[in-house]
């Protein structure tokens, strides 16, 4: 065979390796784009994906192809020119009908759901998302090993109420648009959700809260899709439309201040549940800037809870607040952390979770990306609407929350994610007995509950555990009753106050560190004792933020002191005040 013949065959398998396909994002009336495979020096091929705008601009378009060093066969030539004119003739040439791109993920109509990485429709085809050259260079790799490996992670949750109700998160997100596209729901609005929510997990590092948000998004694609802390309201907003239908998680607030969270949380209260972006002024170009829609539900991390980080930051959170971001109490490791249906004493469980959390970090890092396609199935082989409504009025009635419109809204939302984990049971997606959701979810439904009584509800219970402490024996030093008794009385670490009488009433002279450990922070200190102030509890004083110092001989950590300082609590008023708040002791 001559070298001419060779050269020939070569021209011409260079020339059958270049394809086009051309699409519609969004919708079949939406922009247009046209994806290139070719060739590329090193013997490798690429994949570009080009708006048809930019087919009209010569320079711009050669400059995308340049970069990939794409070959071309001899007969189109080495010109711009001559390359252009091939790259047109395969557009002008293209006689398929358009594919459909999603301008983002979840539902397309009844028929069609977009992951990250497919489209995925309910007669069972799958049709892969081109990436466009601008995402190319964050990609992720959203499918990866096995279902297998996903299902050992789903069986980790059955030791994890935290874990179990982050899963039913994930699978949640896409339930309320699911709802939207089914007109005939029986007429039960009741359960319909107007807007969607943000779950915390608030406790303390190492207890595994970031491994659960991680976890939970790996049921739709790569863990690293997790948003971060630092983000401006914008930012927040594309975040929440690339995950449309799909949990939108927020890693990384360990790192942060308490009054950068604090600021971070407020967006996700106003941007988050409202399912769409504030409006770009005229003058930005709307191109760039074009308005966002979304539905998703979130999840994210705090060391403090939202009511603590709220009353030490002077946010005053509105009923409506509560009912958009909820705070959700992990325990600490000696008690188990996320895995706290484990057993054993506090040191095994410790040292139990510690593998258990290394294991789940191994297994969404290893194995993500199989579950949510699975899902989207289910859902669009049939009408299942009618099951979501009735598991969600059958959630919110077993709490107790069906007469009071608040209470309403905000146990609805656990009650979609009830929804989901029993539906998720009965489509054989999680391996789990049907008696785990309702209790999952009750649990971390009674906790947010807790979490968002108002600053003075919090008060209130802090009083009343105050109260409490100070009626316990063991937790309360005598001082001596006769003036000028010099024996000194013996403060321990677990003493919480000293009992005496002054003027000839009875005090509690509660101490400063105590009282410290108690609330968890100085300046949920110094809210509360604000508070017991202005109801009239305290006797001021000249010293520390309000602290008097009483002249009792005390021996404390084995040194001898002649004074010691104290909030002084009139003994007497304490206990009329917690019979007038109805404060069950």
């Amino acid at each position: 065979m001559s070298i001419k013949t060779h050269r020939n065959r070569d021209q011409r398998r260079i020339r059958s390796q270049w394809s086009i396909r051309r699409f519609r994002a969004g919708s079949p009336e939406g922009p247009a784009s046209v994806e290139f495979t070719f060739p590329t020096e090193g013997g490798g091929t690429s994949r570009i994906l080009i708006p048809h705008r930019e087919l009209r601009h010569d320079r711009t378009l050669m400059d995308l192809f340049a970069d990939r060093l794409p070959i071309f066969s001899s007969k189109v030539g080495l010109s711009d020119a001559s390359q252009l004119q091939f790259i047109r003739d395969l557009v002008s040439g293209y006689k398929r009908p358009f594919e459909l791109i999603p301008d983002r993920t979840g539902f397309i109509g009844l028929n069609g759901f977009a992951t990250y990485t497919e489209i995925v429709y309910a007669d069972g085809r799958r049709q892969p998302i081109p990436q466009t050259h601008l995402l190319e260079r964050q990609l992720f790799t959203d499918v990866k090993r096995t279902r297998k490996g996903t299902n050992k992670i789903l069986k980790l949750a059955r030791h994890s109420t935290y874990l179990a109700f982050g899963f039913g998160v994930a699978l949640a997100c896409p339930l309320p648009s699911y709802l939207k596209l089914h007109p005939n729901r029986a007429n039960e609005e009741t359960a319909h959700l107007t807007e969607t929510g943000v779950f915390n997990f608030s406790g303390r590092s190492s207890s595994g809260k970031s491994s659960v948000i991680l976890a939970a998004m790996s049921l739709a694609g790569s863990p690293g899709r997790a948003g971060t802390l630092d983000v401006s309201t914008r930012g927040l907003a594309e975040m929440a439309s690339d995950s449309n239908d799909m949990l939108l998680g927020l890693d990384d607030t360990e790192k942060a201040e308490d009054g950068v969270l604090v600021s971070t949380l407020k967006k996700l209260v106003h941007t988050v549940p409202g399912g769409r972006s504030k409006r770009i002024s005229r003058g930005v170009d709307q191109s760039r800037f074009p308005l966002l829609y979304w539905s998703t539900f979130g999840l994210c991390s705090s060391p403090k809870s939202i009511s603590k980080l709220a009353m030490e930051n002077g946010w005053d959170m509105t009923p409506g607040d509560k009912v958009r971001l909820f705070d959700i109490r992990v325990p600490r490791s000696s008690k188990g952390g996320i895995f706290d249906l484990i057993a054993g004493t506090p040191t095994e469980r410790a040292k139990r979770s510690v593998k258990l959390i290394k294991d789940l970090e191994r297994g969404y890092q290893n194995h993500h990306g199989h579950v949510v396609s699975d899902w989207a199935l289910y859902l669009m082989a049939k009408d299942r609407s009618k099951q979501i409504l009735k598991l969600v009025n059958e959630f919110v009635e077993y709490v107790g929350a069906k007469h009071d419109g608040w209470e309403t809204r905000f146990a609805q939302k656990f009650g979609y994610i009830y929804a989901a984990m029993m539906m998720g049971i009965k489509a054989g997606l999680l391996p789990w007995p049907d008696s785990f959701p309702l209790q999952v979810v009750t649990r971390c439904y009674r906790k947010a509950r807790r979490s968002a009584k108002t600053a003075k509800e919090q008060a209130i219970e802090a009083a009343a555990k105050l109260y409490r402490l100070v009626l316990n024996e063991d937790r309360v030093v005598d001082a001596p009753s006769t003036k000028g008794h010099n024996t000194a009385i013996k403060i321990t670490k677990r003493s919480i106050a000293i009992r005496y009488r002054k003027n000839g009433k009875r005090k509690f002279g509660v101490l400063d560190d105590a009282l410290l450990m108690l609330l968890g922070s100085p300046k949920a200190k110094a809210a509360f004792m604000k508070f017991l102030a202005t109801a009239g509890l305290l006797r001021g004083g000249h010293g520390h933020a309000g602290t008097i110092q009483e002249h009792f001989k005390n021996k404390r950590d084995g040194k001898l002191h002649d004074s010691v300082r104290v909030w002084c609590v009139d003994a007497k008023r304490f206990s009329r005040f917690m019979k007038k708040n109805e404060i069950p002791l």
